[in-house]
């Protein structure tokens, strides 16, 4: 019985797709000259097919559809640039003859003015967690109220946990997201007393006192480009906790 071919196939390297990516860009800079050098502007007959039978001689991995998109691509950013250039030098002119001083044009940028700016992608990321985490909050206290309000009734009504995860879910414009919070997370908050899942475990830190001054005392050296020594982290707590005076003067 023969062996089935196997499909997969290896990932290919950025360094692989950046040099197949001045391939395609090339045959389409070459397709973009033969539409300006026709009168007509438009595809002389069989010109793409016979560039593509003789780029897959060389590339067989290259194809029609890769050279036709990057050539249309090419065009509209020549044509966006061009009208820009255009809006620019007609400002120039109008500012020059209405005024002695002459503006100078902005730079012209081939690069893609889309996209989201930097960091709104983690920002909307973190905002959308801290809305999660209140909304499982809200679940846990308005859980704990309706257990309060329980008078001859041991346990609540069948189904009332889902309608309150369907209601802060929708307070909190949670519905179109995977949120879901299981109902045994909530009644372990409220068998430890502490809906909004804050708790306390284990005695205070000897250390807890002077982290402030620590911390500042760090930010400190940073500020002035000094690095903290491994010694000065041993000492300089050591004498904080010995000596209460020095904490106030640094904290005034």
């Amino acid at each position: 019985m023969a062996g089935t071919r196997s499909t997969r196939t290896t990932p290919l390297s950025p360094a692989t797709k950046k040099a197949r990516k001045g391939v395609v860009h090339g045959y389409a800079t070459q397709l973009n000259n033969i539409y300006d050098t026709n009168p007509n502007k438009l595809q002389p007959h069989g010109a793409l097919r016979d560039m593509v039978a003789g780029a897959k001689r060389m590339h067989p991995w290259i194809s029609k559809s890769q050279i036709c998109c990057t050539s249309v691509r090419l065009r509209k950013k020549l044509k966006s640039n061009l009208t820009i250039l255009a809006d620019v030098t007609i400002a120039t002119n109008n500012t020059t003859a209405n005024d002695d001083t002459t503006v100078s044009p902005p730079h012209i940028t081939t690069c893609r003015n889309g996209g989201r700016p930097i960091g709104s992608t983690n920002k909307k990321k973190e905002s959308l967690e801290e809305k999660k985490m209140h909304a499982k909050d809200e679940i846990a206290i308005r859980l704990k109220t309706a257990k309060k309000t329980l008078s001859t009734q041991k346990y609540l009504a069948k189904g009332s946990y889902n309608r309150i995860h369907e209601d802060v879910a929708e307070e909190f414009n949670l519905l179109d997201t995977n949120f879901e919070v299981s109902i045994r997370t909530v009644a372990s908050r409220l068998r430890r007393g502490t809906p909004k899942g804050k708790t306390k475990t284990g005695p205070d830190s000897p250390a807890s006192s002077i982290e402030p001054v620590m911390l500042q005392f760090a930010k400190w050296k940073q500020e002035a480009n000094q690095s903290l020594k491994p010694s000065e982290g041993l000492v300089f707590p050591s004498s904080l906790r010995q000596n209460k005076t020095k904490i106030m003067r640094i904290r005034e």
